[in-house]
């Protein structure tokens, strides 16, 4: 029933948008971004076609995308190379905030469903096969709107096989205890806080003794370090980060105590906010090295990169052509300079 009502949502949501209503202001969240669009969506047809048959890393595919008034994606649906559809997924968005999401499959796929309290906490996940035998599921109990305890059930099980209970003085996390089928203590687990994060998680074992230790030192609401400890108390690891004015991730530096190495990844950005380079280390020597370029609509147009430790490079570039609203509506995707797939996208604008 809700499917029903969900569909025809949609459909009266397209009828409005062809009689040009007024919309309402877009959700903060919305998918917009996600699929690079500009401008108000209702929906997008897509289709991927190869172009070279011996060197093709995605499936020929369509897929139909709705959005809803808000900007969120309430429904897409895939088909393969024959146009038969292969798999739907339906988000229920069409009220704040997400109440719903849920996976439906034609055939023979597993369908899942997750549910979500008033802000946004996972309530109930469930996922099972196309006649309902269930597989994996997972039930939280809330408290003045905090997840206090989960519950994880497997196929054919009653009661729970694992159960994790948390302590909570409102939304700081005091503690958490995990709990085995047969309700062992699997770990338990104490957080010490300063004024706002949580600076020392302790791991205990079912006998009261310490297992393992982390302290976590921050740069304003990032992670600065991580120094990991053993039941001993000796140091095991640690890791270093640094980030931007954006917050995004700039280094990270980590070493591990029982085989003295050393890890390290840095990421430069350009001035819109895009990564331009990114280079991984071990031991001081370098891994791997990508760099991206852009175009001047911040499309991604190449990226290339270098494996010094196999030896094997490649590049992949991307040619676009834009609508008049300036999304892009085709994308054709080389690799090594070997066109490989096309992208190309109808795009159906709200109140044209």
């Amino acid at each position: 029933m809700k499917k029903i009502l969900l569909l025809a949502s949609i459909s009266l949501f397209l009828i409005q948008c062809k009689k040009k209503v007024e919309l309402p202001e877009l959700a903060k969240d919305n998918d917009y971004a996600f699929f690079d669009l500009k401008d108000r969506v209702c929906e997008i047809n897509q289709k991927i076609t190869i172009l070279e048959k011996s060197n093709f890393t995605i499936e020929e595919q369509n897929a139909t995308y709705i959005f809803n008034s808000f900007g969120y994606l309430v429904t897409d649906s895939i088909y393969n190379n024959e146009n038969v559809l292969i798999e739907t997924n339906t988000f229920e968005k069409l009220k704040f905030p997400l109440t719903k999401k849920l996976f439906i499959s034609t055939d023979n796929f597993i369908l899942s469903e997750t549910l979500y309290d008033s802000v946004k906490n996972i309530a109930h996940f469930k996922k099972s096969t196309p006649n309902k035998q269930i597989i994996e599921e997972q039930r939280n109990t809330l408290s003045d709107d905090y997840i206090v305890r989960e519950d994880y059930y497997t196929s054919g099980s009653a009661t729970p096989s694992k159960v994790v209970k948390i302590v909570r003085n409102g939304d700081v996390m005091k503690s958490k205890v995990i709990l085995s089928q047969t309700r062992k203590i699997l770990d338990s687990i104490v957080y010490v806080y300063d004024k706002h994060d949580i600076i020392k998680e302790t791991h205990y074992n079912a006998n009261k003794q310490i297992t393992s230790t982390q302290l976590f030192t921050y740069d304003g609401k990032n992670i600065a370090s991580v120094v990991y400890l053993g039941a001993s108390g000796k140091e095991e690891a640690v890791e270093e980060f640094k980030y931007n004015q954006n917050n995004d991730l700039t280094y990270k530096y980590s070493f591990t105590v029982s085989d003295n190495s050393t890890y390290e990844e840095q990421n430069v950005y350009n001035k819109n906010n895009k990564i331009e380079k990114s280079e991984t280390k071990l031991n001081g020597t370098v891994l791997i090295s990508t760099t991206y370029k852009y175009d001047d609509k911040n499309n991604i147009v190449s990226y290339t990169v270098n494996n010094f430790n196999n030896k094997e490079n490649f590049s992949k570039t991307f040619v676009y052509t834009f609508d008049e609203k300036g999304n892009w509506i085709s994308k054709e995707v080389s690799f090594n300079k070997v066109p490989t797939y096309k992208v190309s996208r109808t795009i159906k604008y709200c109140n044209e």
